[in-house]
C-alpha cells in the first residue's frame, strides 16, 4: 500500500509479544508487566471508539 507522501510501497511490521520480550531482554531490560489497555482501564465508550486497543510494557533497565 503507498503512503500518503510517498509513492513506494510501504511495509510495516508489528512484532508479536514474544519478539518484543526477546528484544528487551537482548537489550538490558527486565520486563515487569504487560497488559492490554482494556484489561487495566475503564474508558468511556467515546474514548474507546476513538482510540483502538493497545499493549502496554513496563520495563527496567537491568544494573
Amino acid at each position: 500500500m503507498p503512503s500518503k507522501n510517498e509513492t513506494r510501497t510501504v511495509y510495516i511490521h508489528i512484532p508479536d509479544e514474544a519478539e518484543v520480550m526477546e528484544l528487551m531482554e537482548a537489550n538490558g531490560f527486565a520486563v515487569l508487566e504487560t497488559f492490554y489497555r482494556s484489561d487495566k482501564f475503564d474508558e468511556p465508550e467515546k474514548v474507546k471508539e476513538k482510540s483502538g486497543e493497545c499493549r502496554f510494557w513496563i520495563a527496567m533497565k537491568k544494573a
